[in-house]
């Protein structure tokens, strides 16, 4: 669905912008058997012609991008297909093309930004997501970060 010849990212773990603002956000709760994945249930949020929001640090919307008004109806269709294609992918255990894919997207990935880091500012560059969903991020310094949800604030300040 290419909507806008802007850049469109993943910011950790599952939002997705538009340069440096907000025009989804994805909520996914698993249950767990045991240890093995029973069931996950996804919510998408998508901005499509809202152009007026509450007070939140980055929002934007489809018409905002591109200046144009979107039906809902073929914006569902459009984005039911993705989901479709990459739920087959899965299904046909792609999942080393998943994760590609995913860290291409991944806002930040492999060049040094400022983030909030349990209350402390830090410079360090993104790697990688480790099987469990951890953010990988190391300093300058060469340390290693392992970041779980809620442990890191983006910034959204690159470092250079």
């Amino acid at each position: 669905m290419t909507q806008t010849n802007k850049t469109v990212s993943i910011k950790w773990p599952n939002d997705i912008y538009i340069d440096k603002n907000k025009i989804c956000g994805i909520l996914v709760k698993n249950q767990l058997l045991g240890s093995v994945f029973e069931n996950s249930f996804c919510g998408i949020g998508l901005n499509v012609n809202q152009e007026k929001f509450p007070p939140l640090p980055n929002p934007t919307s489809l018409i905002i991008e591109t200046g144009k008004e979107f039906d809902l109806e073929n914006v569902l269709q459009e984005v039911l297909k993705h989901i479709d294609f990459r739920y087959t992918q899965l299904k046909q255990g792609k999942i080393e093309l998943l994760q590609q894919d995913y860290m291409k997207r991944l806002l930040y990935n492999g060049v040094f930004a400022r983030y909030i880091y349990k209350g402390r500012e830090i410079e360090a560059r993104i790697f990688d997501v480790n099987d469990f969903g951890h953010l990988l991020l190391e300093e300058r310094a060469g340390d290693t970060i392992c970041c779980e949800l809620k442990e890191i604030s983006f910034t959204h300040k690159m470092c250079f």
